[in-house]
C-alpha cells in the first residue's frame, strides 16, 4: 500500500511542477519597456524615453513585430525578448512574466516524504531564485504576482483523486 501511495504522490508531485512551469511560461500582460543594449532600463538612463526606447517599444506591439525582433539581423535569433532589447512586464496578480527564464530553472521538488509520525505523505517546493518570494508576495514597490498560490490551490482538489486512482489501480478500495 505504502508503494501505491507514494507513486500517487509522485504523480501529483510531477503534475504539480508541471502547473508551476506553466504557470511562469505565460507571456506578461503589462506594459513594455526597453532594456539598453547596456543592461539598464533606457526610462532610467534619460529620465524619458530615448531614441533607442521608443524604437523597440513601438516595434513590440503585434505578434509579426515580436517575432522580428527575436531574429538578429545577420542571422540566427535572440533567446528571449530582454536579449532583443525589450521586455514585457506582468501585471499585478497575473504569474510573473518570463524575462530570462531563471525563475522557471529554478523550480524545483523534492522527493516524498513523511512529513510526522503518521501516514502522511507530503513534497517540499523549492525555488532558488532570490526575487522568488519577492514576486509572489510583492514588496513595497511591486505589487503581488502570485503563481504558488493558484497552482496549489488546483492541486488541492486534483491530488487527492490522483492518489486515490493509484490505490484503485493497484488492487486496493480508496473511498
Amino acid at each position: 500500500m505504502e508503494a501505491a501511495l507514494v507513486t500517487g504522490t509522485l504523480e501529483a508531485m510531477v503534475e504539480t511542477q508541471n502547473r508551476l512551469l506553466k504557470m511562469v511560461s505565460k507571456r506578461g500582460k503589462g506594459r513594455f519597456y526597453a532594456i539598453s543594449p547596456t543592461g539598464e532600463s533606457a526610462m532610467a538612463r534619460v529620465g524619458g524615453l530615448s531614441q533607442f526606447a521608443a524604437t523597440r517599444i513601438g516595434m513590440a506591439g503585434t505578434a509579426a513585430n515580436r517575432r522580428a525582433l527575436l531574429k538578429r539581423p545577420r542571422g540566427g535569433a535572440v533567446r528571449n525578448l530582454r536579449d532583443a532589447g525589450v521586455h514585457q512586464a506582468s501585471a499585478p496578480g497575473d504569474p510573473p512574466a518570463p524575462d530570462t527564464g531563471n525563475l522557471r530553472k529554478t523550480i524545483q521538488l523534492a522527493k516524498p516524504q513523511r512529513i510526522s509520525k503518521g501516514t502522511a505523505i507530503g513534497w517540499r517546493i523549492g525555488i532558488a531564485a532570490i526575487y522568488a518570494r519577492a514576486l509572489e508576495y510583492g514588496y513595497r514597490r511591486l505589487l503581488p504576482r502570485p503563481y504558488v498560490k493558484p497552482v496549489l490551490a488546483q492541486m488541492r482538489t486534483i491530488a487527492p483523486r490522483m492518489i486515490r486512482n493509484r490505490l484503485r489501480l493497484n488492487g486496493f478500495r480508496a473511498r
